[in-house]
């Protein structure tokens, strides 16, 4: 399921980068794929049912502590698939919820990037690793051209003539990690910040929230927000999304990318 939905995500040949056991024999199914709703993209998901005769019954989730919890309730009974980012795999695992993968059996592992093949943040004990890689993407801000200048910083999510047009994530850590590089805070920032250190970046998106329009559950649900035009500048936790905005209908908008930022990285956990 994992080379399969990878390879059909990347409209690889229908044999590429394939399992042996796979090829031309159907699987059995349907395979329950507890997932974001921005994943569940019915082609790539049309695609994997083509190849292996086995059906995607996605269910969804929007945030990393909804996914946990149903995948804790349900198990392997209800969930055949998950998935996860940044450190929650390794909470899967200390939980007993999934499987340690042996990246050697997957032959689309020949085309992951060297630092995705042993990514110290989901290293098991045994060497084995706890997640599949999916997609990663580093986060920036989005802004509506003709309407907001080309940001130079994260400082434009401060600014005092957006208010009440500013979008953002309903994300804690992430929403931390982005009020950090703006107090100059480095390093790994989600395992050091200190209670003082932490204080102050509350403060700062204290501060903020008379200019934020809401804060959104989802990316999509930014999108929807930019393209009825109900906002004008918001956090973008992906590249893309302002070409996901051009595509709903909405206004052009553009991607500012920081130069101190953060990013994300998702995976698919076997249960």
């Amino acid at each position: 399921f994992l080379q399969g939905m990878t390879a059909a995500a990347a409209g690889m040949a229908a044999t590429a980068g394939m399992p042996r056991w796979a090829v031309g024999a159907e699987l059995p199914g349907p395979v329950n794929w507890l997932s974001w709703s921005v994943n569940q993209v019915p082609e790539i998901m049309q695609a994997f049912q083509k190849q292996y005769g086995a059906s995607v019954n996605p269910i969804n989730f929007e945030d990393n502590s909804e996914g946990f919890i149903k995948a804790k309730a349900g198990g392997g009974k209800q969930v055949d698939v998950a998935q996860a980012d940044g450190t929650w795999p390794m909470q899967y695992h200390k939980a007993g919820l999934i499987e340690g993968l042996d990246f050697k059996e997957f032959s689309s592992a020949e085309f992951l990037d060297p630092s995705f093949k042993n990514l110290k943040a989901w290293k098991l004990p045994d060497g084995k690793m706890a997640q599949y890689p999916y997609e990663w993407s580093p986060a920036g801000i989005i802004y509506v051209k003709g309407k907001v200048p080309e940001p130079t910083s994260w400082e434009a999510l401060w600014d005092k003539k957006y208010k009440g047009r500013v979008a953002m994530n309903d994300y804690v850590e992430k929403n931390i990690l982005l009020a950090s590089p703006i107090l100059g805070y480095k390093g790994d920032l989600l395992n050091t910040l200190t209670k003082e250190q932490l204080a102050k970046c509350q403060k700062l998106l204290t501060d903020q929230k008379p200019l934020v329009k809401s804060y959104f559950p989802s990316s999509s649900d930014v999108v929807k927000a930019f393209a009825a035009g109900e906002v004008d500048i918001g956090y973008a936790t992906s590249v893309g999304i302002n070409l996901r905005v051009k595509d709903s209908g909405g206004p052009e908008c553009g991607l500012f990318i920081p130069k101190v930022t953060h990013g994300w990285i998702v995976g698919n956990l076997i249960m």
